[in-house]
Order: C-alpha cells, then structure tokens, then sequence
C-alpha cells in the first residue's frame, strides 16, 4: 500500500464560476432564490470518477489512509492551462468535491495547493499528486512528537498515559497556551512525585 496517490486529467476541472446554478422557486406567493449544481459539473465529475476508480485499483490507495483527522495531505496540483490569466484557484472546489469520499473521506484535512502552472492550449489538463504532510499538528514531524513525549511528558504529572490537555491541542494543530509553539515546550510541565 501507498502512502501517495498520482493520476493525470486531459480536462481541466471546470470553474467554482460553473459549479453551481441558481433558479427562482415560487412558496406560498413568495420567490425564493435555489442553488443547484450544473450539469457541466455533474459532467465533469462523472469524467473525473471514472478515471480514479481505475488509478485507484491500480495504485492499491486504501481511502482509510486519509481518516485520521490530526493527519493532513497535501494535494499538490500542475495545470496545463488554455490560456494566459486563468486562476487555477478557481478549479479546487469542484476537484474537492469530486475526490471526496473516493480518494479520502472528507477534504477537512486536504490543503490543495497549485505546485505549477503553464499554458498548452492543444493539451489543457492538470495531474497531481497526493501526499502526506511531514507536520502533526504543532509539530514539525512525527519524530519530533515523539521525542516531546519521550524528554517532556512521560516524566510529568499530567501525562496520565497520553490524556494530558496540552499533549492533546499540539497534537490536533490547537494553540493552548501552555505550550510554546517556537520553542516546542510545555509551560505546564510538573515534574512526577517520587521520579
């Protein structure tokens, strides 16, 4: 199993512009303004689900990879554009949305991020990659939580087998004020009785 995920598109995603529609619906004597996705998004979509059904096969990518909540991903996207002045910002939603609940559950933890982009107005499209982030939370990596653990909270009081408040908001990415982002300290730190 893979802890990265690569496919390519020959289309671009369509706009946030062409996401969604809106349609007056008539209650009561009062009009009401309705949102509803187009069928150019639909369309896409489909396109797009298609192609990743069999990347996903082929790559062997276990959606359950990305389920972890305090773990984030990158998506780190290249677009072949048509023309010069396109935004490639307006193109995360509906590729968001699409990749959810195939590619990971829910994209709370997902930072799209544009690694590049040209102009090819005969081959417009974009590829990207999914990775995981070197960062937990506050931490700087895996390792670094580790030995926080290892040097800091195995020897305080309020460690009690990893409940401890201050362990926990690092570890989920929440400033506490207990605990010195730049120096990666706890200024709750109380020394065991007896160790």
């Amino acid at each position: 199993m893979t802890e990265k995920f690569k496919m390519s598109l020959d289309a671009l995603p369509i706009s946030i512009n062409n996401y969604l529609k809106y349609k007056v619906e008539t209650k009561g004597g009062h009009s009401y303004p309705k949102q509803y996705e187009s069928q150019e998004s639909k369309d896409f979509k489909k396109y797009l689900r298609n192609k990743l059904k069999k990347e996903i096969k082929s790559q062997g990518w276990d959606i359950n990879l990305t389920s972890d909540k305090t773990q984030h991903w990158y998506l780190e996207l290249r677009f072949r554009l048509e023309r010069a002045g396109e935004d490639t910002n307006n193109y995360y939603k509906v590729l968001m949305d699409a990749l959810s609940g195939y590619l990971y559950e829910d994209d709370s933890n997902i930072h799209a991020r544009t690694h590049r982009a040209w102009i090819d107005k005969d081959n417009p499209g974009f590829d990207f990659v999914l990775r995981r982030v070197q960062y937990v939370g506050l931490f700087d990596s895996k390792k670094q939580r580790e030995e926080f653990i290892n040097s800091n909270c195995s020897s305080c009081r309020f460690f009690r087998e990893g409940k401890c408040k201050v362990l926990k908001d690092a570890t989920d990415g929440r400033a506490n004020i207990d605990f010195n982002i730049g120096s990666k300290t706890c200024e709750k730190y109380t020394k065991k009785k007896g160790k």
